[in-house]
């Protein structure tokens, strides 16, 4: 029997990147510019929950998805 690992994959519930205030708070964080945290939050779409060290992120589709250069 094949079960669903999320709860957010059942119907009608989207899905969510949750930033910890610990993550914002830090001084890297903060030292951030803001393609790099537009970055980090596209990257971080890519998680699924099953995927943790698998995630193929190139900096070509980067500058896609951030639309910059």
């Amino acid at each position: 029997m094949s079960r669903k690992p999320y709860k957010f994959w059942k119907k009608g519930i989207g899905t969510f990147i949750m930033v910890p205030h610990a993550i914002v708070k830090s001084d890297a964080w903060r030292s951030c510019k803001p393609n790099a945290i537009v970055v980090w939050l596209q990257l971080s779409r890519r998680f699924n929950g099953m995927n943790n060290g698998r995630i193929v992120y190139s900096c070509r589709e980067a500058t896609e998805d951030v639309r910059i250069g």
